[in-house]
């Protein structure tokens, strides 16, 4: 996601709202380095966005949410993926729909 320095700051304060742990990643494949993490850190579920990557990407098995799911599953790490916001244009949540509570 291009989300600028206020729009992170915002997720992490979310973030802390709900106790839970922010951790910034720098890995060249994401995939891998998400699934790497959460065995270090022995993550057994992983929460995603899905995604409007092209459709035949993800068939053809080179995304990244797939990879996550082949990579993770084979480490018993489940993988959870929530639905793209229907009411939306583009699918996404806003920001202000996240902190509204």
């Amino acid at each position: 996601a291009n989300l600028n320095g206020s729009d992170l700051d915002v997720l992490k304060n979310e973030c802390e709202k709900l106790d839970a742990r922010w951790q910034d990643l720098y890995e060249d494949d994401v995939a891998k380095g998400i699934v790497e993490f959460a065995l270090s850190a022995k993550v057994t579920q992983i929460v995603l966005g899905a995604t409007r990557q092209n459709k035949w990407k993800r068939r053809l098995g080179n995304s990244i949410l797939t990879k996550i799911m082949d990579n993770a599953g084979n480490q018993g790490i489940d993988v959870h993926i929530i639905a793209r916001h229907r009411d939306s244009p583009n699918g996404d949540f806003t920001l202000n729909e996240l902190t509204e509570s």
